[in-house]
């Protein structure tokens, strides 16, 4: 099983996400630590993970999405022409759709889950399913993306999104989808519990 990941924890680069990244569209680079796309360097700044290839075509990709003001997404089945499926997550907004290329399948309306989030999308054969701090939320069958391309990363505008924490692994065997990060879950708790403890005070 193929399972690799970024913290983008590195010195500034203002070209490029590093050696394991490919930029198909616009520009990603790292600042303080974070992917980030560039001021008016495109509309779709777009990057894949080239630093090894996926066992199979059934894997997930995720990352800690700060989408203020307009978006970040992540991608399964990425190519250097077709973006994949596609989660987007949007804080400001609150259509968070899931996508075949730049088709919406399915989308979640709500504009309280808040950033950052820990947005997740997997591919398990025709099943594409979307994540947002543990909990599935969008789903669809679609069977129009088969090969295995790359997981990516994406902002939506221009600088519109900050990722970090980044990770993607193939399925478990027989399918079904690896635990996403613990961490992205306990934020979710952390949130509720906060919320019924304010309306108790």
């Amino acid at each position: 099983m193929a399972d690799y990941s970024d913290n983008f924890d590195r010195a500034n680069n203002p070209d490029n996400l590093g050696a394991n990244w490919t930029i198909d569209s616009g520009e990603l680079n790292i600042l303080s630590n974070l992917a980030v796309g560039v001021v008016g360097a495109s509309d779709i700044c777009r990057g894949r993970y080239t630093g090894g290839a996926m066992a199979s075509a059934n894997y997930y990709s995720q990352a800690t999405i700060d989408a203020t003001p307009y978006g970040g997404y992540v991608a399964v089945r990425a190519t250097a022409t077709n973006r994949g499926y596609v989660q987007h997550w949007d804080g400001t907004w609150s259509n968070h759709s899931l996508q075949a290329n730049s088709t919406e399948i399915d989308t979640w309306a709500d504009a309280g889950q808040g950033d950052p989030c820990v947005v997740k999308v997997e591919a398990d054969g025709s099943t594409i399913k979307g994540y947002f701090d543990g909990i599935e939320r969008t789903s669809a069958t679609h069977s129009g993306i088969t090969a295995a391309g790359a997981p990516a990363i994406s902002t939506s505008w221009e600088n519109d999104g900050t990722f970090n924490d980044w990770s993607a692994a193939d399925l478990a065997a027989g399918g079904g989808s690896i635990p996403v990060d613990n961490r992205g879950m306990n934020r979710g708790m952390n949130r509720g519990m906060n919320r019924g403890m304010s309306r108790i005070n």
